[in-house]
């Protein structure tokens, strides 16, 4: 299947599905080529998967491959356990998932429409396993509509619309009548369509589509100063915005939200490592924050030299990193301990290290995304929050030890909570109620 951006080819997906008695074996192919603040990035992804007849996963071999990023897991279930296996850019990943009911891959679970063939009320619902984010979430397809309706793009097809939903993220199917994707149109404008596979692997070395310029969002109002911005009032149309994670320096009021610096009267200071039992979240090490690796735990000693409390600590791993990391946009699975041996990256590498390298001296850190105000756009943008009696919005990619207002947080996480953000691109516009700037 070609893929496609607002109509220019940006790429290509490929799947066979052999079955062998009650075994299914499933390969799939996803080649994109985009730029990322104008530096060409091309993005290989390549699965390998076996399941049962029923769709329920056994095994899969997942290989990424971008300029910054070499990947390479396996995932095997056994029982109720999945343990993932493999190497992150040379660094052995190990990972045990207890699962509460059987798992397949997303794509695979579209299978589902080929086995059950589409009619008129088809639904079918279940848990995937992503391994890119080591987790797993729900996903749902339906049959929309009474019938076969024409295929846009495509004047002699006709094919059966269904609904693809996951994380929030909603996608339009068309199917033939053995349940083949003729049509997917998904978050970003992104579309692919049924091509012969000469065709479909035409892709230009230079396609010329920006990812981050699509995803930015234009205002009206422009911000005087926002690096010294204290408050903003931000008004986001065209989604319910019913997904933001608010407290702290969010509130929100229907399509509203308001943002301000946190107060340094707000902070209280404590000796490290923190003594609460109430964080344990943020200070423990997770997938792609290798908070127990030894080469974090010796880099953040380095960074903080002798500084014992929790403010001195954010002072100083927020200016560490900052000059550590050399500012590249880059197309990879953010990890940190990769960060650490690259020493570049972009606001993702800067949010992952920082959180590594706080949780291992007892500082309580974790990854906020958003938006950011920047040449009179919002773009998206990750970050930190480190707990300092309040949750203090940092900012390692510019220097920030109390980041200016304009950091939009809408989620919590790394990429798990960042996909959440996909579903808001291309459909909403913002609009610029209030600001205000604070003198340094």
């Amino acid at each position: 299947m070609g893929l496609y951006q607002q109509g220019k080819k940006i790429g290509y997906s490929h799947t066979k599905l052999v079955r062998h008695g009650d075994q299914l074996q499933w390969e799939e192919q996803t080649l994109m080529r985009v730029l990322m603040l104008g530096a060409p990035q091309e993005i290989d992804l390549r699965i390998q998967a076996t399941a049962g007849g029923d769709l329920q996963l056994r095994r899969a071999n997942v290989a990424l491959k971008t300029e910054a990023a070499v990947v390479s897991l396996t995932a095997t279930v056994d029982g109720s356990d999945l343990r993932v296996t493999g190497s992150m850019n040379g660094d052995a990943v190990e990972q045990h998932i207890k699962l509460t009911e059987p798992v397949s891959l997303a794509s695979l679970a579209r299978q589902g429409f080929s086995f059950e063939l589409p009619r008129p009320g088809l639904a079918i619902e279940r848990r995937v396993f992503e391994p890119l984010t080591q987790q797993t979430v729900v996903v749902r397809f339906r049959i929309e509509g009474s019938g076969k309706e024409n295929v846009p793009g495509m004047a002699t097809e006709q094919g059966w619309k269904a609904s693809q939903e996951m994380r929030g993220m909603r996608s339009q199917l068309w199917l033939s009548d053995r349940g083949e994707v003729l049509r997917e149109e998904g978050p970003m404008g992104l579309t692919l369509v049924r091509e012969t596979a000469q065709i479909a692997t035409a892709v230009a070395a230079d396609p010329g589509w920006d990812i981050t310029a699509a995803a930015a969002l234009p205002v009206r109002t422009l911000i005087d100063d926002p690096r010294h911005a204290c408050a903003l009032t931000l008004r986001l149309l065209g989604t319910d915005l019913g997904f933001v994670v608010t407290g702290g320096a969010v509130e929100r009021t229907d399509q509203t939200l308001k943002i301000r610096q946190i107060d340094a009267a707000e902070i209280k200071d404590y000796a490290l490592p923190y003594a609460g039992g109430d964080l344990q979240d943020e200070l423990q090490s997770e997938p792609f924050v290798e908070t127990n690796d030894e080469k974090i735990r010796l880099a953040a000693k380095k960074a903080i030299g002798d500084a014992t409390t929790a403010v001195a600590a954010t002072k100083a791993l927020v200016d560490w990193v900052y000059r550590y990391v050399d500012k590249v946009p880059v197309a990879s699975v953010p990890d940190a301990v990769q960060v650490l041996q690259s020493a570049r990256g972009d606001c993702n590498e800067h949010a992952v290290l920082l959180a590594a390298l706080g949780r291992s001296v007892g500082l309580p850190v974790r990854v906020a995304s958003g938006l950011l105000y920047a040449d009179g756009v919002f773009l998206f943008h990750a970050w930190n929050e480190v707990w300092l009696g309040v949750w203090v919005p940092v900012d390692a990619t510019l220097n920030q030890t109390s980041a200016d207002a304009t950091h939009v947080r809408l989620a919590i996480g790394g990429l798990s909570g960042q996909s959440v953000l996909a579903q808001i691109v291309g459909s909403v516009s913002a609009e610029v109620v209030e600001s205000a700037t604070c003198s340094p």
